[in-house]
């Protein structure tokens, strides 16, 4: 027993609960804030829209292949290596769809030249297709490797986790509207507003991770507690959440067209 009377277990599970707090939080900040740099300096200080998407492409392909390979989900089964192949066909698929329909080109249009006109609508909305799109052939594939698999035993969690995994990644592809977000957004009225909800969209997924990892099993081993499994975990846990934010961003993006045809 403690000095509290509280038994030891439970204080050594809280501090591990802490540290992994620490880290899952850590990641998830310094993603947040080199995203929100890069798309700033894009609309304030002149920076290279191709620099700023090389390095938005790069850093959610960087964080999903953290999340893939720790794999945070907590189901484990012989599926997990389909699921990653899938997330991360679905990373390649959309980072190819960005560039097959001229967003990634015609972005320094969007950012620095005017607003949204139907040529932009069109690619802005072209985006939210592909994503539905995609995420059906995921889940279709993922019903299908469970279908031909014997014995077909957690059905659910299975198709959950691996179409979760290929969230996530989508998730990271759609940071690269934040330009578009935050130029488009500068423009308008409104726009704080707009940018204020991207802000809590960010503050609740923080939360989000707390609750998540406050939720988890971290094991009653102390020595557990910096094992590089249990700190893989807490990253990815922190940096799936970033990367889910990514949606924000391009719902920003979007919102000024259903705004702009209320107004």
């Amino acid at each position: 027993m403690s000095p509290q009377g509280k038994p030891a277990r439970t204080i050594t599970n809280r501090k591990r609960e802490r540290q992994m707090i620490t880290i899952a939080l850590a990641a998830q900040l310094t993603v947040y804030v080199v995203m929100l740099l890069v798309g700033l300096a894009v609309v304030f200080a002149d920076l290279s829209l191709l620099i700023a998407m090389t390095v938005l492409v790069l850093l959610a392909v960087a964080g999903c292949a953290v999340v893939l390979n720790f794999w945070p989900f907590g189901y484990r089964d012989e599926t997990l290596n389909f699921s990653r192949l899938l997330a991360s066909l679905a990373m390649v698929v959309a980072v190819l769809e960005l560039e097959r329909t001229g967003m990634l080109g015609e972005f320094n249009w969007l950012v620095h030249d005017g607003d949204i006109d139907m040529y932009g609508k069109r690619l802005i909305l072209h985006w939210a297709a592909a994503i539905v799109v995609t995420l059906v052939l995921v889940l279709v594939a993922l019903f299908v490797r469970q279908m031909v698999r014997e014995p077909r035993t957690h059905l659910i969690m299975s198709l959950s986790t691996g179409l979760v995994a290929s969230i996530v990644t989508l998730g990271g592809a759609s940071w690269t509207f934040l330009p578009v977000a935050v130029s488009q957004s500068m423009r308008r009225s409104y726009g704080v507003w707009l940018l204020a909800a991207l802000i809590v969209v960010m503050l609740i997924s923080v939360a989000s991770t707390v609750m998540w990892i406050q939720g988890a099993h971290w094991g009653n081993d102390p020595a557990s507690m910096n094992s590089l499994d249990a700190i893989g975990q807490a990253l990815g846990r922190g940096i799936a959440m970033a990367m889910m934010s990514g949606y924000a961003t391009y719902v920003v993006a979007a919102s000024t067209l259903a705004i702009d045809a209320l107004l």
